[in-house]
């Protein structure tokens, strides 16, 4: 049993770092094929959704403004020193927290799931040549899922919590180790409800998608990490965040379908329904 896990675990973190070098494959993706385009066919929905991500933006943007003013204002270099300091307490740390305490993150999926909808489909089109369903209707299919994954990630996230805790209560650094332990606990869940998007096209219900998701806890945890980190940038950090998460998950699931056999399932199933209809009306 020690063997399976260790080998397991092992498969895990050779999931992560393949995921995170996918990252300059999938920024050359999106510039080469241009995937942004058709986004001005949601209307409104894109305006919004660029209009709140700057606000997510100016929440950030605006403390590092106080944070300069004051400096300006002192030419003391203690003072200087202190407000070095103040900055990192009160500007990184705040902002860490507040993009990953309550449900902030899955605020920021939920506002950019036009984003996320759009350029996973996009990605899968080119990557099989098989035209998905993309009308506003599907969108707004896609909208609802996603609330109900985030309040389905929002409930577990805090679950775990609870052995997180205990867990961190037997070994040093209480603090540290439980803040640790819920940060990947974030960034696995996060990762997780942009995987969905992938396994929402196959029509995978919320509870079969967590479950093919366990497997690849290595993507999920880096795709989460990867969006977490861009997502503290200000102003295009959210929007860069999602997009990129979208797109290599969509790359790296396509390149190694393997990893979710009930989709294979569902393609051959398919396949075989297109190969009748074929011979049918032939």
């Amino acid at each position: 049993m020690f063997a399976e896990g260790q080998h397991q675990f092992k498969s895990y973190i050779q999931q992560f770092f393949l995921t995170i070098f996918h990252y300059p494959e999938a920024w050359d993706f999106i510039k080469k094929h241009q995937i942004w385009r058709g986004l001005r066919g949601y209307g409104w929905v894109v305006r919004f959704m660029i209009f709140i991500a700057i606000v997510f933006g100016l929440h950030m943007f605006s403390s590092v403004a106080e944070w300069f003013s004051q400096i300006n204002n002192n030419e003391d270099p203690v003072t200087f020193g202190a407000g070095v300091s103040s900055f990192f307490n009160k500007v990184a740390v705040e902002n860490f927290k507040w993009a990953f305490d309550g449900g902030a993150k899955y605020l920021v999926l939920i506002l950019l799931e036009v984003v996320v909808f759009h350029f996973t489909r996009k990605t899968l089109e080119i990557k099989t040549g098989v035209v998905r369903n993309s009308t506003f209707n599907s969108f707004l299919h896609a909208e609802w899922r996603m609330i109900k994954v985030v309040i389905f990630c929002f409930i577990f996230e805090k679950l775990v919590q609870v052995p997180v805790a205990i867990v961190a209560g037997v070994v040093p650094l209480y603090g540290y180790t439980k803040m640790f332990l819920n940060f990947l606990a974030s960034c696995f869940f996060l990762g997780f409800a942009i995987l969905d998007n992938y396994n929402e096209i196959f029509k995978l219900k919320i509870r079969e998608s967590f479950k093919a998701t366990l497997p690849m806890f290595g993507i999920a945890m880096a795709v989460g990490m990867i969006t977490f980190l861009l997502m503290y940038l200000p102003l295009i950090g959210a929007i860069a965040g999602t997009i990129l998460g979208a797109v290599v998950s969509t790359i790296i699931l396509e390149e190694h379908e393997e990893l979710i056999p009930e989709i294979m399932t569902i393609r051959a199933q398919q396949e075989g329904g297109i190969a009748v209809k074929e011979e049918t009306g032939s």
